[in-house]
């Protein structure tokens, strides 16, 4: 089968699916991260144009996300009677409206994802709670649902697994602006570091505007570190895995928590909050916090783990492994 298949094509998650797909079906990719302002928009109509085009030789369409470039790959789809796919399980599906976040704070933005979900032929929600927030934006106007949860590669990532002192803490977060930056938690974490001078505590992802931000909370705080940028998990984020003892995920919201799965993967103790997805993927091995003392009181019991403990994280990760989405994806999608 021939899929159109349209998604932000670096992202890990993303990477996985292309190679779960690709071993049954012919992927045509198309790279959704358009990016911003003139040069987005001409990206927007290149999408459409080959979308349109291209639906004439593929027999489903994929997407990854509802949002601007899914609006009408799903609408050709729909239109010319193919098998139309959507994930839904961020920003799409996501509102909190203190902070202005989510697709449907931005009318456009949502009536973009709105309909990509009301074309699709199945929309495929990354956890149970992101399936609760698609019922709630969308009020029942879905044609079917099931959830498929994110995966990590388990086998894989656990080959680079390598015991070695774990002398920080780590949090990583792709925040680009002052929004994802409160609800990432960066700035709970930042001022945890403040209280906590005898840890080491590490940043990893943060960009543009969020990065300014932190640089400027933080100072010229000894025992935080800032790496910036978009980084390789394989050569630049798996070393900090290794050398954490915790993983601290202090998020507002969280439709999956990849990143804690990962983390789990490694030995990391899941510090988390009690909010979104985050819950599903740490399971009973997470320590819930809410307060800046909980979080506080849970490293420290980090770094009393036994190496029996930190093996138990990773085995609640294959709840999550490739395989099994493998085999969700293969029974929805043919």
């Amino acid at each position: 089968m021939k899929i159109l298949f349209v998604a932000p094509l670096k992202s890990t998650f993303v990477k996985n699916d292309i190679f779960i797909l690709s071993t049954q079906h012919k992927l045509l990719l198309e790279n959704s991260d358009i990016g911003r302002g003139f040069n987005g928009l001409i990206n927007l109509i290149k999408i459409i144009f080959r979308s349109l085009f291209r639906i004439f030789i593929v027999d489903a369409v994929f997407c990854w996300f509802g949002d601007y470039a899914s609006l009408f790959p799903t609408l050709f789809g729909k239109l010319f009677g193919k098998k139309v796919y959507v994930i839904a399980g961020g920003f799409d599906v996501s509102y909190i409206p203190q902070l202005n976040y989510g697709a449907r704070a931005r009318a456009f933005r949502w009536f973009c994802a709105r309909n990509s979900f009301r074309f699709a032929t199945t929309v495929l929600p990354v956890s149970n709670f992101a399936e609760k927030c698609l019922n709630e934006r969308m009020k029942g106007k879905v044609k079917k649902s099931v959830v498929v949860y994110n995966c990590i590669d388990v086998e894989k990532l656990s080959s680079y697994k390598k015991e070695i002192e774990r002398n920080i803490i780590l949090t990583i977060s792709r925040a680009d602006d002052y929004i994802e930056y409160i609800l990432k938690g960066t700035d709970r974490f930042i001022n945890i570091a403040r209280k906590m001078p005898h840890r080491q505590f590490v940043i990893a992802g943060l960009q543009s505007q969020a990065l300014e931000l932190a640089r400027k909370e933080a100072g010229d705080m000894p025992n935080l570190k800032i790496i910036p940028g978009f980084l390789s998990l394989y050569d630049e984020i798996i070393p900090l895995y290794n050398q954490a003892s915790a993983y601290v995920q202090l998020s507002l919201e969280e439709s999956f928590g990849i990143s804690v799965a990962e983390a789990m993967v490694f030995g990391c103790a899941p510090i988390i909050t009690n909010k979104g997805g985050l819950s599903e993927v740490a399971g009973d091995k997470g320590i819930i916090v809410e307060t800046d003392d909980d979080v506080i009181n849970a490293i420290e019991h980090s770094f009393q783990y036994s190496q029996e403990q930190r093996q138990e994280l990773l085995e609640q990760t294959r709840n999550f492994d490739i395989k099994n989405r493998k085999k969700s994806l293969y029974s929805i999608i043919k």
